[in-house]
């Protein structure tokens, strides 16, 4: 699913939010279903949709990539709901494991202008 704009997306049970603001107006809080990301950053189109095998990423402090598999595997996602997590990728690939981990090349720094705030919520 493409996100054209700021606002609210659903795909199945879940809702993403979308927000973007100067980071000067974010108050940033340790929560698994909200990533913020640098704005500028982002890479051509952004899209939300399920993970699929062989993705790959750099999550946020660490250095090297690793499958989402793997990671989710070592997050003790229970195989049974693993299918059911969805990214946030730009053209350049994952930018949040929605409710895992945000991605290393996205993160605020302070350099950061503007932040791109993703939230997901099961309804």
């Amino acid at each position: 699913m493409a996100l054209l704009s700021d606002g609210s997306y659903v795909a199945g049970s879940w809702r993403l939010t979308v927000r973007t603001e100067p980071v000067s107006d974010v108050a940033i809080a340790a929560d698994a279903n909200v990533a913020y990301v640098d704005a500028d950053k982002i890479v051509g189109e952004l899209t939300w949709r399920p993970w699929h095998d062989g993705d790959r990423f750099v999550p946020f402090g660490m250095d090297g990539s690793v499958l989402v598999s793997d990671l989710l595997t070592n997050a003790k996602v229970p195989f049974s709901t693993r299918r059911d997590i969805r990214v946030v990728a730009d053209d350049e690939g994952i930018l949040w494991l929605c409710g895992i981990r945000p991605a290393e090349r996205t993160r605020i720094t302070r350099s950061t202008v503007n932040v791109r705030t993703f939230t997901t919520t099961n309804h």
